[in-house]
Order: C-alpha cells, then sequence, then structure tokens
C-alpha cells in the first residue's frame, strides 16, 4: 500500500488541476469534459458500459488473446525442436508483426463479419508474434549443462520441456503477455471501429464522439484502463509467484 500512495497523490492533484482549469476556462464538455462530468457518466451509464466492455474485453480481446498465445507458444515449441522451421516461420512471423490493425480490421470483418469473432481473429493475429518470439528465446535460454545433465539421465526431446525448458521460458512468457495484453485490447477497439453489432467499448466511442457525448466518451477510455491495469496486475501477481526464483524477482 505504501508503493500505491506516490501515484495515487499524483494522479489525485493531476485529475484536480485538470478539473479547475477546465471550470476557470469555462472549456465546453462537448468539446473536453471534466473529470467529475467523466465520472459522472461513468456511473450512470454504468450498465451500458459493463455490457461493452463484456464484448470487447472477455468476448475479443481475452478470447483472441488466448487463441493467439496458444498458437504462439504450439509454433515456439516446433520452432526449437526443428530446425527448418527456425529458418521457414520466423520470417513470416516478422511479415505478421509488421501487418497495421487498421489494415487487418477491414479484412476479418470481410471474412468473420461484425461479430466479436472478427475481432478475435484480430487479436489472435497481433498476440501471435510477440509469444513466438518470446517463447522461442525463453525455450533456447536453458542452460546447456542442465540439458546435458538430463541426457545422462536418459530425458531428450519433449521429455526436457516439462522438468526444464518450460520454467526457463517462464519469465519470456509472461513479458509476452504484458505486451500481448497491450496488443489485444488496441486491435479489439479498433477493429470495432470497422464493424460492430451496436456493443463494445470501440463502438461506443466511435458513436457517442459522432454526437459529441464527450464525457461518455472518456467513460468508456476510463473502463478501458482500468480492466487493462486490473488484468495487468493478475499477471504481474502470477511472474511474481510462479517465477520468484528468477534474478528478476530478487
Amino acid at each position: 500500500m505504501a508503493g500505491l500512495l506516490p501515484p495515487l497523490y499524483s494522479g489525485l492533484l493531476a485529475l484536480t488541476a485538470v478539473q479547475a482549469l477546465l471550470a476557470i476556462y469555462r472549456v465546453p464538455s462537448g468539446l473536453i469534459p471534466t473529470p467529475l462530468e467523466m465520472f459522472h457518466s461513468a456511473w450512470t451509464y454504468r450498465s451500458l458500459l459493463l455490457k461493452d466492455s463484456w464484448q470487447t474485453f472477455v468476448l475479443e480481446a481475452l478470447s483472441g488473446m488466448t487463441i493467439g498465445v496458444a498458437v504462439g507458444l504450439a509454433l515456439a515449441v516446433l520452432i526449437v525442436r526443428v530446425r527448418f522451421f527456425e529458418r521457414g516461420l520466423l520470417p513470416y512471423m516478422v511479415l505478421f508483426a509488421s501487418l497495421p490493425v487498421p489494415a487487418m480490421a477491414p479484412l476479418a470483418v470481410a471474412v468473420a463479419g461484425t461479430g466479436w469473432e472478427s475481432k478475435a481473429l484480430i487479436v489472435a493475429i497481433a498476440t501471435i508474434f510477440p509469444t513466438v518470439i518470446n517463447g522461442v528465446r525463453g525455450l533456447q535460454s536453458a542452460s546447456p549443462l542442465a540439458l546435458d545433465l538430463l541426457r545422462s539421465y536418459g530425458l531428450e526431446g519433449l521429455r526436457t520441456f516439462a522438468p526444464l525448458r518450460l520454467p526457463a521460458a517462464l519469465p519470456f512468457l509472461f513479458t509476452a503477455l504484458k505486451i500481448d495484453l497491450t496488443l489485444a485490447l488496441i486491435s479489439a477497439i479498433v477493429g470495432e471501429f470497422f464493424g460492430s453489432p451496436g456493443v463494445g467499448l470501440g463502438f461506443r466511442i466511435k458513436f457517442e464522439v459522432s454526437v459529441f457525448n464527450m464525457p461518455l466518451v472518456w467513460a468508456a477510455i476510463l473502463y478501458t484502463t482500468v480492466l487493462g491495469l486490473a488484468l495487468y496486475a493478475v499477471i504481474v501477481l502470477l511472474e511474481r509467484r510462479l517465477t520468484f526464483w528468477h534474478p528478476s524477482m530478487r
């Protein structure tokens, strides 16, 4: 709790300063709402925003991220086990990573429709590359001496993954999860700009901007930020529990 006090104080001071400046200069709420107006909209439209959050955060971001991480880990294991795929697959991973989300979104909507499936597809594609790169680096970071020791016990190939390679890769995989979380939220929201069934935080932001309801726009952004920070905190807690032995945790 002591570590949370400095950011809480600085955030409170920043919000107070913004509230005072907007009130002094009488900036219209249709242009820039005050923090109090934003929080009021976040509470008033909480049922609507929670429904939007479920659509964007759970159905689109988390489901797509789960698929992307699973496929990325499978490809990482394949690349580590078969030398040919390291040269044959990694260039395509770089190609996928270089594809901008706004370019993929219309194609995904055209293929999978305007439902949550198209946004989950965008998120999955965006999160595969960081998982593959960090997974390969992590799996290859196992100590050669430890691998030789396991071979002396008759453990080779896939039998070395559970006792040695996977634990060595955990710090890298948690780094990938942190990157994937940011990409997942951005991809889901941007994807909703190009097609949505009328629900979702991205759709809410786009629609409310068109009618100049800026307090609700910033309320939707607030929900996105809070949900992202909550999941990031869960990832950090799991990282500390599972990689307490790593030098970075000391």
